[in-house]
Order: C-alpha cells, then sequence, then structure tokens
C-alpha cells in the first residue's frame, strides 16, 4: 500500500500541466487570432475615399498611431503600435505626407508609410518662361522649401552654383514640364531635376540633328530654340519660324525677332515695342546685331528644341503675323511678299491695335 500510494503522488501533478499549457496555447491562439483579426482586416464600410495625413520628421510610433486614428485611418492606437513593433515594422515607418484610402488594412496603412508612397504635387514650369519667373513660381509654391540663397534669386552663374550645376548661364537652361515631387522638396532640387532633363534633351536632339545646320553647338540650338518657342505658340508653326532663322544665318541676314529685343531691354519694356527701341543696341537687338543672340532668352519646350535642330523645308526668309487673332504668321520668300503680308496686317489694326511693328 505504501508503494501505490507512493506512485500515486508521483503521477498526479501531470493533469495539471496538461491544463495550464492548454490554457497558455489557448492565450496564445486567442493573442494570435486577435493579432490576425486586427491587423489584416480590412474595416468595415471603408471606402477609397483618401485622407491627407502629415506624418512629421522624428514621429515615434504612438504619435502616428494617434495621428492616424485621429484621421479615421485606423481604430485603435494601442494594437496598432503593438502590431508594428510585434512584426518589426514599427522602426521602419517614414515620415511624409500621405494620402490614405479608407478601406485598408492596419497593415496595409503601415505599407504606405514603410514604402514611402507619400503624396505628390504637381510643380509646372511653363514654356517661354523666362529664368526670373520660373523663380517666382517656385518660391510661391506652398509645397515647395525656398532654400535658395539671395544671390542665387538674380540667375546666372550664382544659381546654377546654388543647384550644384557651375556653369555661366541660366537663362533658357530649364526644361518646361511638370515635376511631380512631395511637399517640402526644395526648390534647388526642383530646379536640378529641370536643368537635368533640359540638357539631357538638348544634347539627345542636338546629336540627331539634320546636316548642314548654321549652328556651332548644342547651346546655339537651345538659343534658336528660345527665340522659337517665343515667337509662336502654334506647334505646327515652329519647324516654318526655325527655316526662317536658318535661311537668314545662312544668309548672313540679321534676324529681327522681336522678342529678343524685348528681353534685351529689361525694365525698360513697357508691354509695347516702339520704334526707337529697334533702335537702341543691346547684345540682344538682333535688327542691330548679327547672328544669334549671347544666351537663351526663355525656356524652350521640346517641340521647339526640335524645330531648332529639324526646320521644315522652305525658302521663306519673313514672316508677320496674321491680324485675324488666331496668334498664327504669314511666311514670305520675297521682300516684295512680306511688305504686302505687313501692309495687310496694318490695314486691318491700324484702328484697334496702332501701327504694326514691322515683321521680321
Amino acid at each position: 500500500m505504501t508503494r501505490v500510494a507512493a506512485k500515486t503522488a508521483l503521477v498526479s501533478p501531470m493533469p495539471h500541466r496538461l491544463l495550464r499549457w492548454l490554457a497558455a496555447c489557448l492565450v496564445v491562439s486567442g493573442l494570435a487570432a486577435g493579432y490576425v483579426a486586427y491587423w489584416y482586416t480590412t474595416p468595415a464600410g471603408g471606402d477609397e475615399t483618401r485622407v491627407v495625413v502629415d506624418i512629421p520628421p522624428g514621429a515615434g510610433v504612438p504619435a502616428i498611431a494617434r495621428l492616424l486614428r485621429r484621421s479615421g485611418r485606423i481604430s485603435s492606437e494601442r494594437l496598432f503600435a503593438v502590431c508594428t513593433r510585434l512584426d518589426g515594422r514599427g522602426r521602419r515607418l517614414r515620415a511624409g505626407e500621405y494620402a490614405i484610402a479608407g478601406n485598408l488594412s492596419p497593415r496595409a496603412v503601415a505599407d504606405v508609410l514603410i514604402e514611402g508612397r507619400v503624396l505628390l504635387h504637381p510643380v509646372t514650369l511653363v514654356e517661354g518662361w523666362t529664368v526670373a519667373e520660373t523663380l517666382r513660381s517656385l518660391n510661391g509654391q506652398e509645397a515647395l522649401r525656398a532654400d535658395l540663397p539671395p544671390a542665387a534669386l538674380t540667375g546666372g552663374a550664382e544659381l546654377l552654383a546654388a543647384i550644384g550645376r557651375p556653369g555661366a548661364v541660366s537663362e533658357g537652361h530649364f526644361f518646361p514640364d511638370t515635376y511631380a515631387v512631395a511637399r517640402g522638396t526644395p526648390v534647388s532640387q526642383v530646379l536640378r531635376l529641370a536643368y537635368d532633363r533640359m540638357h539631357e534633351l538638348a544634347g539627345t536632339t542636338w546629336n540627331g540633328r539634320a546636316p548642314d545646320l548654321p549652328l556651332a553647338s548644342s547651346e546655339e540650338a537651345l538659343v534658336l530654340a528660345s527665340l522659337i518657342e517665343k515667337e509662336t505658340a502654334a506647334g505646327d508653326e515652329r519647324p516654318l519660324i526655325a527655316a526662317v532663322f536658318i535661311n537668314r544665318l545662312r544668309a548672313g541676314m540679321r534676324l529681327q525677332t522681336d522678342p529678343s529685343v524685348i528681353y534685351g531691354l529689361g525694365a525698360r519694356y513697357d508691354g509695347s515695342l516702339h520704334h526707337a527701341d529697334l533702335l537702341l543696341d543691346t547684345p540682344y537687338n538682333t535688327y542691330t546685331r548679327g547672328g544669334l543672340p549671347p544666351t537663351p532668352i526663355a525656356l524652350p519646350g521640346r517641340a521647339a528644341l526640335e524645330a531648332a535642330v529639324h526646320p521644315a523645308t522652305s525658302d521663306a526668309l519673313y514672316f508677320v503675323a496674321r491680324a485675324d487673332g488666331s496668334g498664327r504668321h504669314r511666311f514670305s520668300a520675297t521682300l516684295a511678299e512680306h511688305n504686302l503680308a505687313v501692309n495687310q496686317y496694318v490695314e486691318r489694326l491700324r484702328d484697334e491695335r496702332g501701327p504694326a511693328r514691322g515683321g521680321h
């Protein structure tokens, strides 16, 4: 009896340990089920409507969870914080401005922040803008961070040095396009993107240029493209405008392009180009000086860049605006034809616009 009693005493604790183990398994299973149910489940009634959530730099998991809960993107700060720590995502959440849909699970919300899918803002540089107009626009963009030193705001070498692209000429060297950038992007970074894009395209178009052009370099092609950009907004006219300028350069004629004269006048330009302005000699007065202006006068777009190195086949040497409000031009091969076109222009506009500028 003594031995039997002893055996009974040795085996009796086993069921209690088993029960404790089973209870622990149930607790763990419950926690795991709760984790899965919260972390991977899309909220009921959620839709694709996006809410902007701005996560500041240096925000920790609790602060991020609080912002997400207040914006309605998650239901529980504590569960979000626990789950991100359990699967290691908490250390990888990134600051930024996010547009988060309402039909994402908490895990999917975390993935948006981990992958840095920040909200992008469109910033547009317009064809035909000068550097001064470009800088005014960029520094006025609410989504951008103005970081250029005062000396750079005048353009030129100081501006290029500020964006890490040393050189002497900044005018015309930024590609006009729409750039998608995150909030807080520095103005200098946008300019650097536009500068690199312009030089890439200018180099590509120059390498594919038509033969025997009277242009010595891609920089001269860029100058010509800026003149074309300012002379017409009609895309199909750009190769014809280019042909006139190329024909004049080949013939040793002055380009006589008003936009270049206006650029050279700077602050003296009052909105109208007068006869006296055409006689005022500046480096950009193509009525008083031969050849191309010394620098571009504006930002040329892709079509103008292409036209500069692929002019139309034409014997035209002159063009003048049509007096029909279309913004288009009449092209002429001889001075007699051109004078006739100018006279017709003057007759139609004399009463409402005053004397014509004389064409090219």
